[in-house]
């Protein structure tokens, strides 16, 4: 039982999400009168969000929200497991301690938070209700009946996504970054080579993963790099350059979910997580900022922002906290992508010496989930892990040139690897000063599409794909 600790305090959230509804809960819980606003009643049909680290399972589980959908046993994470390129065998992560993640489809994550918080006494749930205007402590609101309204509150929370209103009236409108587009392809009725694992494929123009939603249903997400998200016929283009990267069982469903149109498209921004709010305003969620969901993080740092934020409410205090344990996951999806889906050679070089590093020590694996998963926040313990790559990788490289003198320019090599280790380090200093450098992912260069295990890309590009 949550002792009353915010009674008599009026809290108006913005966005009815998962983080959202989960942040109503929480207040409401603590005595608070809770006003849920959320533009739109539906759960539309979007790709994100649908996989749930150890921290985000134990956090609706200690709630009582939606034990149903919180444990499947369909869809029980143990971690995750990585298929190399180069066919050798997959490297299991698995998360630490024998805990648990979960994945379920995004919509019945929606529904299920959000009627929790609609159940949950003290919240006064208004749906087809979007924000007007911010002005002090009073919320401007107008329905979809054409009804207006306001709401005199202490706290305002902006959990309305990348996208968040809230966000653009506190600090103007910021350009986010794009990645890359990704697909989400739904196979029925295969069979995961690691059952319980989240799978990462790499080797196509970026990487992969894959996870079971149901006891049918399989998620591939396909991540298409920025440079390569204009062409004439993107499905083809997925079939083409991603099929002979996956499970053989899994290619012929594969192609057929890609020749039938029915994918659901994304665009992986970035922004980094910069400032939390002003005056009596808080974000929490996306509406803070985003990266690379390469490390499936996202939802766990949202509900991480709403159980913080109810224990801290102070600006000061909630932005210090949040930023001590966020600085590392931002950092770490945007080193992990720019390694896994890089092209040129410093980055494969990086790429075999993260495959090293995971298979000679079962630490290496365990302080890498750590960081993933949002468990380890420490400045030190990711330094350490790009230290130990480093190392490998230089060295790994330095018998490649003694054995086969496979480059032409070693001085070179070895600073451009360097220069790229650099990069990884200073990840750290642009999520803590707002830097929104675009993550760099090497494209393909004419003289490299011959080489074996490398992807030729496209010459041509088409219409860009919104």
């Amino acid at each position: 039982m949550i002792a009353p600790m915010a009674a008599g305090r009026r809290v108006c959230v913005v966005g009815a999400g998962p983080v959202g509804s989960l942040m109503a809960v929480l207040w409401a819980r603590r005595g608070a009168t809770v006003y849920l606003l959320e533009a739109r009643s539906d759960h539309r049909r979007r790709l994100g969000g649908e996989w749930l680290h150890p921290a985000a399972v134990d956090l609706l589980d200690t709630l009582g929200v939606v034990p149903d959908i919180v444990r499947p046993g369909h869809a029980t994470g143990r971690g995750f497991v990585v298929l190399p390129e180069d066919g050798s065998p997959p490297i299991e992560l698995p998360y630490p301690g024998g805990r648990f993640g979960t994945s379920v489809e995004h919509g019945l994550l929606v529904a299920g938070v959000r009627q929790a918080a609609i159940a949950t006494p003290g919240v006064t749930y208004l749906p087809n209700t979007h924000p007007t205007a911010i002005n002090g402590h009073t919320v401007e609101f107008a329905q979809a009946s054409g009804d207006t309204g306001s709401l005199s509150v202490d706290l305002i929370i902006g959990a309305d996504g990348r996208g968040s209103r809230v966000r653009q009236w506190l600090f103007g409108q910021r350009r986010r970054r794009l990645l890359s587009c990704m697909a989400g392809v739904l196979l029925e009725g295969v069979t995961l080579p690691h059952e319980g694992f989240g799978h990462v494929l790499v080797g196509g123009p970026g990487p992969m993963l894959a996870y079971r939603l149901d006891e049918r249903t399989t998620r591939v997400c396909v991540d298409l790099p920025a440079a390569l998200c204009k062409q004439d016929d993107l499905n083809g283009f997925l079939s083409d350059h991603y099929t002979p990267f996956l499970p053989v069982t899994w290619r012929e469903p594969f192609v057929e979910a890609c020749a039938s149109g029915q994918l659901v498209w994304a665009r992986n921004e970035s922004e980094p997580r910069a400032a939390y709010g002003e005056g009596p305003v808080r974000l929490v969620g996306d509406a803070v900022g985003c990266h690379h969901p390469i490390t499936a993080s996202g939802m766990t740092l949202g509900f991480g922002d709403a159980a913080t934020l109810v224990e801290h409410p102070k600006l000061h205090d909630y932005q210090a906290r949040r930023r001590a344990a966020c600085d590392v996951p931002q950092a770490l999806a945007s080193s992990l992508y720019a390694a896994l889906a890089g092209r040129d050679e410093p980055a494969m070089v990086i790429r075999r010496a993260i495959y090293h590093c995971w298979r000679s020590s079962p630490v290496h694996r365990r302080d890498t989930v750590r960081l993933l998963c949002c468990e380890d926040a420490s400045v030190w313990a990711y330094r350490r892990m790009f230290l130990q790559i480093g190392a490998m990788g230089l060295g790994g490289l330095l018998r490649e040139i003694v054995a086969s003198h496979g480059w032409r320019q070693p001085t070179a090599a070895f600073g451009r690897i360097g220069r790229q280790l650099r990069w990884f380090d200073d990840r750290l200093v642009a999520s803590g000063e707002g830097d929104t450098e675009a993550i760099r992912v090497h494209d393909v260069r004419s003289d490299d599409l011959d080489r074996p295990g490398v992807v030729a890309m496209p010459r041509r590009h088409g219409r860009l794909v919104g």
